[in-house]
């Protein structure tokens, strides 16, 4: 749901109601919600950590995007969809730079949702990929990807500021 603004029929009178207590600069700035959070594509192709650190220099902070259903995974290709109509490969916030094909959010919350396309993620042909990317093949699922390939992405923040 984006800023949304309705009319609503009260007593014969039209009345102007803000459905969100977010200010319209949030809106107008490309923050979408979906289900968990607030979420924003920038279609801007960057490495995986310098993405990441665009994400945290946002107003308000945030990191790139953890998923954790797929109504949010399908949420945020038709964002993506309506921008770029296309899906072009996107960074998105896991990683196992700690360990080996042990991937976790930027975020810290919970990896407990995947969309791995069949035999990913597999470090392909030895290549360390530590950085998670989804829209990946005509399947459009997710892939481990070498952090320096430059792509679109998703930042997440869990709340906006209220005015």
């Amino acid at each position: 749901m984006t800023c949304v603004t309705f009319l609503a029929l009260i007593a014969g009178t039209i009345i102007l109601h803000q459905v969100s207590q977010i200010n319209s600069q949030h809106c107008d700035s490309g923050w979408t919600y979906v289900s968990d959070g607030w979420y924003k594509y920038i279609p801007a192709k960057m490495m995986w950590a310098d993405a990441e650190d665009y994400c945290q220099q946002l107003s308000p902070p945030g990191h790139l995007a953890s998923l954790h259903s797929k109504k949010t995974e399908d949420s945020l290709k038709e964002l993506i969809l309506n921008i770029e109509k296309s899906l072009p490969w996107t960074w998105i916030g896991g990683h196992d730079m700690f360990k080996d094909r042990k991937f976790m959010w930027t975020d810290g919350s919970p990896l407990d949702y995947t969309n791995w396309l069949s035999n990913e993620p597999n470090n392909y042909q030895g290549t360390r990929e530590a950085c998670m990317m989804m829209n990946y093949a005509d399947s459009n699922q997710w892939n481990d990807a070498v952090c320096a390939t430059p792509m679109s992405f998703v930042c997440k923040a869990s709340r906006m500021h209220r005015s």
